[in-house]
């Protein structure tokens, strides 16, 4: 895997992930208060950072400046909706998903849906 720097912006801290996350749980929480909410919540899940009118950030992310880069090309996954797909989908896995967010803990702060997808997530300015 690629090292890209994004400019000086720094790969995110566990605390700001876990907190975006949070907050995208409520936000798909909130959507399955709705009718066909459940669809929208799955849909949010699976595509939030690629969403352009976002600025390929979730709702979480955008609120604690955070963005997913490819680590193949330095460029943000806005509108590359299959990456955000394979970054997303292990989050669906039960207790795998549990394992999965932990991996943000260690020494290179990448969760596995981060590895396979070939991103990673940076605090931005």
């Amino acid at each position: 895997m690629s090292n890209y720097e994004i400019g000086n912006n720094q790969l995110a801290e566990p605390i700001h992930r876990l907190l975006a996350a949070i907050i995208d749980g409520l936000v798909i929480g909130g959507l399955s208060l709705i009718p066909f909410g459940a669809i929208a919540g799955a849909a949010y899940l699976l595509t939030r950072d690629a969403l352009p009118f976002f600025d390929g950030q979730s709702i979480g992310k955008k609120l604690l400046n955070l963005k997913v880069y490819s680590d193949t090309t330095g460029e943000s996954i806005t509108n590359d909706y299959t990456t955000a797909i394979i970054r997303s989908v292990t989050l669906l896995i039960p207790i795998f998903n549990i394992f999965d967010a932990a991996m943000v803990l260690t020494h290179d702060k990448i969760r596995f849906g981060d590895k396979i997808a070939r991103t990673k997530v940076y605090k931005v300015n």
